[in-house]
């Protein structure tokens, strides 16, 4: 099960990513109204260099260290999206994704190092 939302959440971000490039118009549910594009297409190298990969790693080697790396890089946007949305009232619908991304990622994360380890 772990293996399987981590390959989903490497697609799921990966399939994000080329719709905020290929229909700009999709970016106003994720942008803090006012603020250039370009504050968030800050995040792509990171999800596309960090978070991405580190998923599908994970979900293809059962590897705990790389859903940790996929971990850091969703609770670091998760955290700048949450502190956005308390600061500006917006845009909200990006932190909940995070929220829930940040979730299933740590509780995949657990999931992996529980089998890693064993039985007790």
């Amino acid at each position: 099960m772990a293996r399987g939302y981590l390959w989903l959440q490497a697609g799921a971000v990966a399939s994000w990513w080329l719709c905020l490039w290929l229909w700009p118009a999709t970016r106003a549910a994720f942008a803090v109204p006012g603020w250039p594009d370009a504050t968030l297409l800050s995040f792509a190298l990171g999800d596309l260099l960090l978070l991405v990969p580190a998923s599908a790693a994970a979900a293809a080697t059962g590897s705990t260290a790389a859903a940790l790396l996929a971990l850091g890089a969703a609770a670091y946007a998760t955290l700048w999206c949450l502190q956005t949305s308390l600061q500006h009232d917006g845009p909200w619908l990006a932190t909940a994704l995070m929220v829930a991304a940040t979730a299933g990622t740590a509780a995949a994360a657990r999931r992996l190092r529980g089998a890693a380890e064993g039985p007790p």
